[in-house]
């Protein structure tokens, strides 16, 4: 049984972004077997997928010849890409609808492989539709862009390319401001669920106003996650390094210089890092939560205080 408080374990209420970083790393630290029993087989899967898909796509570009690459090996390696995605988004439904029962219970249930299926297919679901829809409200702007770039005069000192790469870097700029606030109505959609154009609205100002918070905690949360996977992923860039170096000395007609078993040792290797890889990446997710929830306290803070300032102008 957890012995973590019900006060502790508020997602919606006011936290500095120091706060929404430590949050995250005691709701992994407090609730990390309920974390792995309850979400172990979808993190488990991607991670096959994705190592999988890895293995064969290092293969691919370390042999030199593009013809040399059999159609069965592209054909399998965008197999598994398809699957680890969707394994991916599997995990995200999953993770999500156990941070749903967080919010409202304070504590991660403790689930089945199976268990609660229903519900997670429903967020992953969400996750996979918003996605699409952020596709669809993109597409419009990505054409306004070409045709800028026909109608914006050139000027004379920069070649064709330099203007195109400016044009992008300020359209990149643009793009990443306005992606910002989708993070909160992320979470508020897959949490929550609703119509999506319904809820967009109102969801994407909050995240707006609260734009800076978004950003702070991202990249603290995300500087935490790039140090861990630098140790992390140390062995499979040796693995990597060892196997590169081997089919060159094989094309140069030298002795492939590795052991028979590391065929294995690799695969292994691959799986090993990319489930923890995963697992340390929840981190982001649960830094992002707090984040969410200290949002939406705030701003539902806000408009009772300008409903009561309405009814006593009144």
């Amino acid at each position: 049984m957890d012995t973590v408080s019900k006060e502790t374990n508020i997602v919606i209420k006011q936290r500095s972004t120091a706060a929404c970083i430590k949050e995250g790393f005691r709701l992994i630290s407090t609730q990390l077997k309920n974390l792995l029993y309850s979400s172990w087989m979808p993190v488990l899967l991607t991670a096959l997928f994705m190592s999988l898909y890895f293995l064969l796509f290092i293969e691919v570009m370390v042999i030199p010849m593009p013809a040399d690459v059999g159609l069965g090996t592209l054909v399998m390696m965008y197999i598994f890409y398809v699957l680890y995605s969707l394994c991916g988004i599997l995990l995200t439904g999953r993770l999500f609808l156990l941070f749903r029962d967080y919010r409202d219970t304070g504590r991660i249930p403790r689930l089945r492989p199976m268990q609660g299926m229903k519900d997670t297919l429903r967020m992953a679901g969400r996750a996979f539709l918003f996605q699409i829809w952020i596709i669809l409200l993109a597409a419009p702007g990505t054409q306004l862009f070409k045709i800028l770039l026909k109608w914006i005069p050139r000027p004379e000192s920069l070649t064709s390319l330099s203007f195109l790469i400016a044009g992008l870097v300020v359209v990149g700029i643009i793009a990443i401001i306005s992606l910002i606030p989708l993070v909160h109505t992320f979470y508020k959609y897959v949490l929550d669920g609703g119509s999506f154009l319904k809820m967009i609205g109102k969801s994407y100002g909050r995240g707006a106003r609260h734009r800076g918070k978004i950003i702070s905690v991202a990249v603290l949360s995300g500087a935490i996650i790039t140090v861990l996977l630098g140790f992390i992923m140390l062995p499979m860039i040796i693995v990597t390094s060892a196997f590169t170096q081997s089919v060159i000395g094989v094309l140069q007609g030298d002795d492939t210089g590795v052991p028979s078993y590391f065929p294995w040792l690799m695969r292994i290797t691959y799986l090993v890092s990319m489930v923890i890889v995963l697992l340390v990446t929840i981190y982001c997710y649960c830094t992002m939560l707090y984040a969410y929830g200290s949002i939406e306290a705030q701003e539902n803070d806000r408009e009772n205080y300008m409903n009561q300032q309405e009814l006593t102008n009144i």
